[in-house]
């Protein structure tokens, strides 16, 4: 099985932080993270902007792949 990379999953790792870092800071756990991350949900616009501040990078690339 192939990952599929995103640009979510590479600013996290750029960032140094684990999924759990992240869903800890926004208030979800770490599997919605994950699905987010992954494709496999669709990432709501309100968390969006919440994980972007954190990530640091605009809210509109994070649900591209890279």
């Amino acid at each position: 099985m192939t990952r599929k990379i995103t640009r979510m999953f590479l600013a996290r790792h750029r960032m140094g932080l684990t999924q759990q870092q992240i869903a800890d800071e926004i208030g979800v756990t770490q599997p919605r993270i994950s699905t987010w991350e992954s494709g496999s949900a669709d990432l709501p616009p309100k968390r969006r902007k919440q994980i972007a501040r954190i990530l640091d990078v605009e809210a509109a690339t994070l649900t591209d792949e890279a």
